[in-house]
């Protein structure tokens, strides 16, 4: 079976290459992405969240902690 390509977000590209490591938590990653862009707290989140339900559910992301800490 071959897996079909799809497109991310550029911003979100843009923020993932600036990780450092192999693991982020979620609120480092929102609070990333609104320094390095112009969105606020609620779209860096809004963002975050759309991008990492995308790659989880291609499997390409895997997410552990609890609830409120999530580590990806």
């Amino acid at each position: 079976m071959t897996s079909k390509p799809f497109s991310l977000n550029k911003q979100f590209k843009e923020l993932l290459q600036r990780v450092e490591g192999t693991s982020i938590r979620r609120k480092e990653l929102i609070q990333l992405a609104s320094s390095t862009t112009d969105l606020d707290i609620v779209q860096s989140t809004r963002l975050v969240a759309r991008n990492v339900s995308r790659l989880t559910s291609k499997g390409l992301l895997s997410a552990s902690g609890e609830r409120n800490a999530r580590t990806y």
